[in-house]
């Protein structure tokens, strides 16, 4: 890895972990043909959910795999 990026290596390693998740939750690639508003919008939520102490999953993760979505989204 590129010693650049090895203070950003959990979450190099996190976000294609969560895709990886997500292809298996939602096989039908139906994130990848979100616009870039639903993604904010989820990120926020995910964010949202955060700050309230909800632990059901990995929200932080899921809150930059869609803001990396939404940098993506056409």
């Amino acid at each position: 890895m590129n010693e650049a990026l090895l203070p950003l290596r959990n979450a190099l390693e996190v976000v294609p972990a969560t895709l990886a998740e997500g292809c298996c939750t939602h096989p039908d690639d139906y994130g990848f043909r979100c616009s870039r508003e639903v993604h904010l919008v989820r990120a926020h939520r995910h964010l949202e959910l955060l700050a309230a102490g909800d632990d059901g999953e990995s929200h932080l993760a899921h809150a930059a795999t869609r803001l990396l979505m939404a940098i993506e989204a056409k």
